[in-house]
């Protein structure tokens, strides 16, 4: 089943979409990040709702997904929060989570995060229509909503197993 038919939930028209889509117009380059500020609310409510992606929101079994990441193969992990940005590529190896807490070295250290899933609210499968094609990632986000991770992952999965959280 190619990915993208796994993304059905359909849109509702609702205030934050119109005033959403009034602001894209004004500002068409502004990043997520930014237009949840400006109409004071979270990231997650904007990818809940539907604002300029398709989301399909996730179980809370965080730990098990982080473990299903190596079938991914190469993907991207991006972790920000108002003053930092951190973007690592590579393939996901050596994930070992304990509690509420994970770790991910790769052998190359292209990946080496630490994990605080305790802190993980949200987690939603993304779809994004770019110039270059449809998006997909994995994004988490984590309590207090000071911090976001993305997992991105620019080719079709056919593994349905691998999303079926």
């Amino acid at each position: 089943m190619p990915l993208t038919e796994l993304f059905t939930r359909s849109l509702t028209d609702s205030t934050l979409q119109q005033r959403f889509t009034q602001l894209m117009a004004a500002e068409p380059e502004i990043r997520r990040r930014d237009i949840a500020h400006k109409l004071e609310v979270s990231e997650a409510a904007l990818i809940d709702q539907q604002c300029g992606v398709q989301s399909v929101r996730l179980n809370d079994q965080f730990a098990d997904m982080i473990r299903a990441m190596p079938a991914l193969g190469y993907i991207m992990t991006l972790t920000r929060n108002e003053y930092a940005v951190h973007e690592r590529k590579g393939i996901y190896d050596n994930v070992r989570i304990g509690g509420p807490m994970g770790l991910v070295i790769t052998e190359d250290r292209k990946i080496d995060l630490r994990i605080v899933l305790s802190r993980w609210a949200f987690g939603y499968a993304v779809r994004e229509e770019t110039a270059r094609g449809d998006r997909f990632s994995l994004q988490f986000l984590i309590i207090p909503a000071l911090l976001s991770r993305r997992y991105s992952c620019n080719r079709t999965v056919t593994n349905r197993a691998t999303l079926s959280w």
